[in-house]
């Protein structure tokens, strides 16, 4: 069938800050935490992957914002998030109101799949991040959106950082990733169809609602553990290159109301057989030491990445390492020192030991995702899921 180019996006009604992305075609945040006992929480904007913030524009029709999590606090922080009623009937009727629209002559007709849009849900590393519902099943997806300018240079870079997305993306299957569903190039856009995550990013819900009790971290942090082995023994391995709680997408579980979280945002990772890699991509104050100092770096890196997400998680910290005064001292104190980012004393010792195993400035006294999945804090944590 051949594509059909979409009509242009209506334009947003109103002006949307960005902050700090992994790719110069995009443009830098601060923690309130909550502490209320038991609470739902409206969220009228919600993030996803590195879209750190999201748009309120209105496209036609209007459609509602997929309304608040229900938040279950402990003595230490959050126990337990899962979709309130009030987010489930929200989703629903924003479903249905989709569903009218399947007849509707603004529908964009890709090569596999007839789709209409609906809001926009942000901005990720690669392009503008909008809701879509498919006219054949009615099923609820994302798209990337990004407009390529072919005759730019600087655009078919960014063509080439977006073919590598795509082909990375096409080839993972697991829980704990974010699902690829297709792709589509037409007109002047590509197009990227990935699962649709309710819940938006980690990042967003640790601005919200503050920390994780170490149960709930233990779980998250034992999902994409396992997400991350499975990238890290793949053939070739797969580095993800930018993991921090903004890439880390919170959906529904497939067998309860409670979130999921799933590594997202594959735009600065790269498929190499050396696994080795001395482009200096991502965010700063998750950069492992060797990225800092640009002298190579592989899955490792990844690891010591991810150690501070699981520090994130704790800590609500708007980055894992507290405040710089700017990215020269970041990169000072991350490349440059012999420091490593604090853990707190209030965390458990099972808990302080696997961030350790984490954040070890010499690559080679990491343990590798496989061997940490073997650490006591993530080895049994079933009975977490029991715990109401």
């Amino acid at each position: 069938m051949e594509a059909v180019p979409p009509p242009p996006p209506v334009e947003p009604v109103e002006e949307v800050l960005e902050q700090e992305h992994t790719l110069d075609h995009f443009p830098s945040r601060n923690n309130p935490a909550v502490n209320d006992p038991a609470l739902n929480v409206t969220i009228g904007q919600r993030n996803f992957g590195d879209m750190d913030n999201s748009s309120d524009e209105e496209t036609l029709p209007p459609y509602p914002v997929a309304g608040s999590f229900s938040c279950t606090r402990g003595v230490s922080g959050v126990k337990k998030l899962s979709m309130s009623d009030s987010m489930l009937s929200a989703a629903w009727e924003q479903s249905s109101m989709l569903l009218e629209t399947m007849s509707s002559p603004a529908a964009i007709h890709g090569t596999t799949v007839k789709w209409v849009r609906g809001e926009n849900l942000g901005r990720g590393s690669l392009g503008n991040v909008i809701q879509a519902l498919d006219q054949s099943t009615g099923q609820l997806f994302a798209v990337k959106e990004v407009l390529i300018n072919t005759s730019d240079a600087a655009d078919v870079k960014f063509k080439e950082a977006l073919e590598n997305e795509v082909q990375i993306c096409s080839k993972l299957k697991h829980p704990s990733i974010v699902s690829y569903l297709g792709h589509d190039y037409i007109g002047s856009c590509l197009y990227i169809y990935l699962e649709y995550m309710i819940g938006g990013s980690m990042a967003s819900v640790l601005q919200q609602f503050g920390a994780f009790e170490e149960s709930l971290t233990a779980r998250y942090t034992k999902d994409l553990l396992e997400g991350l082995a499975y990238l890290h023994t793949q053939e070739p391995p797969v580095l993800h290159r930018d993991i921090k709680s903004a890439n880390v997408l919170m959906g529904h579980s497939a067998n309860s109301t409670e979130l999921c979280a799933k590594l997202a945002d594959f735009g600065c990772s790269k498929r190499t057989d050396e696994t080795l890699s001395t482009t200096l991509k991502g965010s700063i104050p998750w950069m492992a030491p060797e990225v800092v100092k640009n002298v190579g770096y592989g899955r490792m890196a990844d690891v010591w990445s991810f150690g501070c997400v699981v520090l994130e998680m704790g800590t609500a910290r708007s980055n894992p390492w507290g405040k710089f005064d700017n990215h020269m001292a970041a990169m000072y104190k991350i490349g440059m020192s012999n420091e490593t980012p604090p853990v707190p004393e209030t965390f458990s010792d099972i808990y302080r030991s696997f961030v350790h195993r984490c954040l070890q400035r010499d690559p080679d006294e990491r343990d590798s995702a496989v061997s940490l999945l073997q650490h006591a804090f993530v080895q049994d944590v079933s009975h977490f899921y029991d715990d109401d």
